[in-house]
């Protein structure tokens, strides 16, 4: 499935967070959203959807760089950010519909 990783946020944002894991579901994508994923979903997942740099680097360090090939990967910036801003989550949509295209 997809994981989602993003910090806590407040309601606005976790309303967008709310919103991507309910368009990938919809995709009939497997979808769960955490602060930091445990062992066993860096393994499983088929993608990930990053909310942030600090996310990124984070996962990165943990993942092997054959793992790091394997998987899809959408990056944007804090959830937060992104709530105010309708260029940056259309590009988000535009990335997740690229995404479960790759997926499908």
């Amino acid at each position: 499935g997809v994981v989602l990783v993003a910090p806590a946020a407040p309601p606005k944002p976790a309303g967008l967070l709310a919103d991507v894991a309910r368009a990938l579901r919809f995709a009939r994508l497997d979808c769960t959203a955490c602060e930091a994923p445990d062992e066993a979903a860096l393994q499983e997942a088929r993608a990930f959807v990053l909310f942030g740099e600090a996310q990124v680097r984070s996962l990165g360090a943990r993942l092997p760089a054959q793992r790091q090939r394997e998987v899809g990967w959408v990056v944007t910036g804090e959830a937060v950010a992104l709530a105010g801003d309708a260029q940056a989550k259309r590009a988000l949509w535009s990335e997740l519909r690229r995404l479960v295209r790759a997926l499908r």
